[in-house]
């Protein structure tokens, strides 16, 4: 019943998951350059997954039980 508010870390995943999907959808139309970058955004919303999944494991250690 408890509820863990969404953090700048969570929205800021959200909008690079989805820039990147958008992103790779459109490559095929893009210059062959755009492929480099969709490649250093794919780390850049790995690195910024990680962070948010720690942030609500972070935000949730009293909720976890660990044995």
């Amino acid at each position: 019943g408890v509820v863990i508010a969404a953090s700048i870390w969570g929205k800021l995943k959200t909008i690079t998951q989805m820039v990147l999907i958008v992103l790779i959808l459109l490559l095929p139309y893009l210059p062959v350059g755009f492929t480099k970058v969709a490649s250093m955004l794919a780390y850049l919303v790995a690195l910024v997954t990680v962070l948010s999944g720690a942030d609500y494991i972070y935000k949730a250690k009293d909720l976890l039980k660990w044995q």
